[in-house]
């Protein structure tokens, strides 16, 4: 057997799953989980840099991909799909875990008043400005 007919009856036997999967079973769905868990572990650890982070992103993506399955559209493989979700979901991780912390000074009773400096110094004319 080549490889090419090696991995048309890979995609055949992957189709198979997703359709058996589509119908709900959880079993199916189990063996497509086991074949693509790797790679998208790999892929929310290189995008989040925490194994405790990638490991919520893996299995969120992996919810998600059940939640969606019917929806799933055999135009690109299963892989293609789960990689877009796994993006979508480390993405979504990462603007949530970067809230703005207040900084020390804040939190030391700065009396709520902000104080600017400028790295620019005001020149003159920008005070003329400011008479008219």
């Amino acid at each position: 057997m080549t490889q090419a007919q090696a991995e048309d009856t890979r995609i055949d036997w992957e189709a198979a799953l997703v359709q058996r999967a589509c119908s709900g079973d959880t079993r199916a769905f189990e063996r497509l989980y086991r074949e693509h868990a790797g790679r998208v572990y790999g892929l929310c650890l290189r995008m989040t840099r925490d194994a405790h982070l990638a490991e919520d992103c893996t299995q969120e993506t992996f919810i998600n991909a059940w939640r969606a399955l019917p929806r799933f559209e055999t135009r690109s493989s299963l892989s293609t799909w789960l990689h877009r979700i796994a993006v979508n979901v480390s993405l979504a991780k990462r603007r949530k875990a970067s809230p703005v912390e207040p900084s020390r000074e804040d939190e030391a009773g700065g009396g709520g008043a902000l104080e600017w400096t400028l790295e620019t110094p005001v020149t003159g004319r920008a005070n003329s400005c400011a008479r008219d």
